[in-house]
């Protein structure tokens, strides 16, 4: 009692009252309370709240008894009792009682839902009770829990949280006069948030027309199947018996035809398990092949080809004869043209193979044995390696036995070639300009490589070659009359074709009258390749009727003299 407890926590010790049925059909009470202090006992009843009498018992004390009788039954009394309170003696809030001492009978209690981690109770009740459901996990020290409804009525819904496992409930009544009901039997639960998990997923009895599925799970469930011919579509379902074994036969499929398909087994508790989108075909027939052959045959390879009239993947399995084809090439690719290309061979040697192709369907076709018998192998030797320097590259040339095709590798360290130039067409007499990655000066290293028709190569051992040319170098002279009193001006060119900083250098040389070589006075320099100087009124004047020679000299070794 809700108010009852209210006025323990104000007064002390709350009011207690005990009824006792009689033979008669009436009832006898027995009203005990504590006081803070020493107090009569008083006790003032009646049937109606606005008008109650009072009863006085002779005694004093903290501790109070009163003893009444003579109550009808199913009636409800209203009732004060003497208190003392800080402000002096009182009398308490109005309350009441029912002489009722039969609990109320619960019917039909029953769990009406459990899901999301929540389970609801209903049950109902003979008389107008307070409902409350107390409820505790299904494991050892597991603590009780409460769930309930004050307000009185006769059928009572109970919401509650439980978590993860096995719950025991027990329905509660209790009716207007506190007389409880509680049954020996409480209800179990589970709540059940996980799905089962699926396993041991199987195709069986696949036909044009038909396909047996068939799975396992955790724990028993429902069997279902959704297929379509999309992987977004799987619009339609076919359902089996429920339990741990799972087998769903689909039947009326359409020939030919690649289907996808989810499993779904739903537990107790609705969670619903699901497989991932698996598929199959209805397609039973292997490719066709066609076009069977062997193609770039060396003495070391050999190209297997064949066709197909459906996309499949790629095998053959050869060996040295038709009942021992122990290797074995392979490529999954889905094609309809097939190449696999055999290498490492033995030259002159017969070989047994077969083509192999399986299809999306997991049809496989194996085609009867061909053969194929690599070439001999060939001598191939180089000989009579040259270079030849030019002004922007280098020509090296060499002869081979055999037409081959022409490879030159170069770099400027011992055994490092990081460069290559090369001609494809197979010659004897091979003539290869290299001109990339060269710089003026520079030693470089080389080797030459040459490769036949059936893949056979060979390689020279390695030479050196200098990147080294003299330029073209011009001059000329204006006013170079006998006037020798004007100045004379000199041009100097250079014809480096890399256009580099090629350095240009002038020197001249004059004699008196008396044809004796006098000094060399002056000498210019430049970096451009181009240049004009200009030679002085008074070395024209010194060289009056002798004689001035102008010598151009070039870092890349070319000269001129005017």
């Amino acid at each position: 009692d809700q108010d009852i407890q209210a006025v323990q926590s104000i007064y002390g010790t709350g009011i207690k009252i005990e009824l006792e049925e009689q033979t008669d059909g009436t009832f006898d009470a027995v009203v005990t309370y504590k006081t803070p202090e020493g107090v009569g006992s008083k006790i003032r009843l009646g049937t109606k709240r606005d008008h109650l009498e009072e009863y006085e018992v002779d005694e004093t004390g903290i501790e109070h008894e009163i003893d009444l009788s003579g109550f009808e039954g199913g009636v409800r009394y209203f009732y004060q009792v003497l208190m003392q309170t800080t402000g002096g003696n009182a009398w308490t809030q109005t309350r009441s009682f029912i002489t009722d001492v039969t609990p109320p009978r619960i019917i039909d209690a029953r769990v009406h839902r459990v899901s999301n981690n929540a389970a609801e109770v209903r049950f109902s009740t003979d008389e107008r009770t307070q409902g409350l459901v107390a409820y505790y996990k299904d494991e050892e020290n597991s603590e009780i829990e409460w769930a309930y409804d004050f307000s009185f009525g006769k059928v009572h819904n109970l919401q509650f949280s439980v978590g993860q496992g096995n719950y025991i409930i027990f329905p509660v009544a209790v009716d207007e006069a506190g007389n409880q009901t509680i049954p020996d039997d409480g209800l179990n639960i589970t709540n059940d948030t996980v799905a089962p998990t699926l396993s041991n997923i199987q195709l069986s009895n696949l036909t044009i027309h038909g396909a047996t599925l068939s799975w396992r799970t955790n724990e028993s469930g429902t069997s279902k199947v959704w297929y379509g011919t999309s992987s977004t579509t799987l619009n339609l379902s076919t359902t089996g018996s429920s339990g741990t074994d799972h087998t769903v036969e689909l039947t009326d499929l359409a020939n030919n035809t690649t289907y996808f398909y989810k499993l779904e087994s739903r537990d107790a508790a609705g969670n619903a398990g699901y497989s991932g989108v698996r598929t199959f075909s209805t397609d039973l027939t292997g490719p066709t092949f066609s076009g069977i052959g062997a193609l770039n045959v060396r003495h070391y390879q050999a190209d297997i080809v064949w066709q197909t009239n459906e996309a499949s993947d790629s095998k053959v399995s050869y060996g040295n004869s038709c009942s021992n084809l122990n290797s074995t090439i392979s490529d999954a690719a889905s094609v309809t043209s097939h190449t696999i290309h055999l290498t490492g061979l033995s030259a002159a040697t017969a070989y047994c193979y077969k083509v192999i192709s399986k299809d999306a369907a997991g049809n496989e076709s194996t085609s009867d044995p061909f053969t194929v018998t690599t070439q001999t192998l060939e001598t191939l030797s180089l000989y009579n390696i040259r270079t030849s320097v030019g002004v922007s590259g280098v020509t090296v040339t060499w002869n081979t036995n055999i037409a081959t095709n022409s490879v030159v590798d170069y770099g400027t360290s011992p055994g490092n070639y990081p460069y290559s130039t090369n001609n494809a067409a197979y010659v004897t007499s091979h003539s290869v300009w290299v001109s990339q990655n060269l710089t003026q000066g520079q030693t470089y290293y080389f080797r030459v490589r040459s490769t036949s028709a059936q893949g056979t190569t060979a390689s020279s051992s390695e030479s050196i070659f200098r990147y080294q040319w003299q330029d073209t170098v011009t001059v000329s002279v204006q006013n170079d009359s006998y006037y020798y009193w004007l100045p004379h001006w000199v041009t100097a060119t250079s014809s480096d074709p890399q256009g580099g900083s090629t350095q240009l250098k002038m020197e001249i040389f004059y004699k008196g009258g008396g044809g004796t070589v006098l000094s060399v006075p002056m000498s210019y320099q430049s970096y451009s390749g181009q240049y004009t100087a200009e030679i002085p009124y008074y070395l024209s004047w010194d060289v009056y009727n002798g004689s001035l020679s102008i010598r151009i000299t070039s870092s890349l070794g070319g000269s001129a003299t005017w």
